[in-house]
């Protein structure tokens, strides 16, 4: 019977530095990668929603009722504008998370006194 035995914390201490420092790099690397991929998204998301937006503009008729009024929008002009909306929503959720994460991060840090 193979039993696989975890190396646990002497297997760490005996990785060489340079090597840490590898792994180090290479994960934040993959985290950049994430971030970019996620901006991207994004960005790409907006583009499609402006893109969806501009059939509103092509087809709105101003004999009918103002421009961006709930009564002129066709039914996917609305689904469009709560889709935005939601979108812009996630956003600040998504920012304000990250702001959150960083500080919680910068509080809980030790302090080096100077004494």
């Amino acid at each position: 019977m193979n039993v696989k035995r975890s190396r646990g914390i002497s297997h760490v201490l005996s990785v060489p530095l340079e090597q840490c420092h590898k792994m180090v790099l290479s994960i934040r690397i993959k985290h950049i990668i994430v971030w970019v991929l996620l901006a991207v998204f994004n960005i790409l998301v907006y583009a499609a929603l402006g893109v969806a937006l501009m059939s509103y503009d092509d087809n709105h008729d101003d004999s009918q009722s103002d421009y961006g009024s709930w009564g002129s929008m066709a039914s996917f002009d609305k689904s469009v504008s709560v889709l935005l909306i939601a979108w812009n929503i996630i956003n600040l959720l998504a920012l304000a998370y990250i702001i959150f994460s960083i500080y919680k991060k910068l509080t809980s840090s030790p302090r080096i006194n100077a004494n």
